[in-house]
């Protein structure tokens, strides 16, 4: 299966031993070696030590191996692991996901977890710089796109409107949430956040069918696959796969603001299909 394969790349699980070969660093005679340094970044991956591993494919290799596409995508999977990535878990806990409205699953995902978003935005930049186009990158590659999609989208409203437990939370949005307003209150999401949560959904459907690939029970298959459809309804095919936080326009990150409002996708009531009189946000320009 696609998933064991990638989890296995994101869990840094790339040692292998045999009676011949007790110990694979041998094979350097220099330990110091961007190739032994890769070797031990992997292996702090295995120890889930992310920052460590970051720092050896950040600051110790050399320049000319950390351009490497293999370099790079471990790099990607150091930064999701510290983001909250485990792609395993994550699957899993979709295929066991009860909701039909794909913002509360992403909160009851990430429910009781300890989340890093600037990790997940150093993930997307790692991964835009192996490719910005989901054709030219591997099936694996687009199903670590999707995940982290999933997971840049769902850290930054798990920051803002599940904040119970020492900022844990429990997987539901707590109460007085708001989407609507931008602000700089703690409590509020601000427009640069709604164009980080804009660019993790777009990787979602950009990939959706690899995604979907992996999820055979629970509703989160649909769930996005509904979020998609009302995105297009209203926005129109191919303004809701944006991936670029420059590329997001007012009108588009203030349709996602009602999106969060919403009782078809969201944590709200209102009514997210009429765009001309919206009930969503009233209170922000239409569109």
């Amino acid at each position: 299966m696609r998933l064991k394969k990638a989890a296995l790349v994101i869990l840094g699980v790339f040692i292998i031993t045999s009676c011949e070969q007790p110990n694979v660093l041998t094979e350097f005679s220099n330990t110091t070696s961007d190739e032994a340094l890769y070797l031990e970044a992997k292996q702090k991956m295995n120890d889930f030590d992310w920052n460590r591993a970051i720092s050896i494919l950040t600051t110790e290799l050399s320049a000319d191996y950390r351009i490497r596409t293999e370099v790079k995508e471990t790099l990607m999977h150091a930064y999701g692991g510290k983001c909250g990535i485990l792609a395993l878990d994550l699957i899993a806990s979709l295929n066991e996901a009860t909701s039909s409205k794909m913002f509360e699953v992403s909160l009851q995902i990430f429910g009781g977890q300890s989340v890093d978003t600037s990790a997940c935005d150093n993930s997307f930049d790692t991964l835009m710089s192996i490719s910005s186009d989901s054709t030219q990158r591997t099936s694996d590659q687009n199903l670590f796109a999707a995940i982290l999609g999933l997971s840049k989208m769902a850290t930054n409203i798990h920051v803002k409107f599940d904040t119970e437990s020492s900022g844990l939370g429990d997987g539901v949005v707590d109460a007085g949430w708001d989407s609507c307003p931008d602000s700089t209150d703690p409590a509020r999401l601000s427009d640069a956040e709604v164009k980080k949560i804009i660019s993790g959904v777009g990787l979602i459907f950009e990939n959706l069918t690899v995604l979907g690939s992996e999820l055979t029970s629970g509703t989160a298959s649909a769930s996005l696959t509904d979020a998609l459809n009302s995105c297009e309804s209203v926005l129109g095919v191919g303004n809701c796969t944006i991936v670029d936080e420059a590329a997001v326009t007012p009108e588009v990150r203030r349709f996602f603001r009602r999106m969060i409002s919403s009782s078809a996708v969201g944590y709200g009531t209102c009514d997210i299909s009429d765009s001309t009189t919206p009930s969503c946000c009233p209170s922000i320009a239409n569109p």
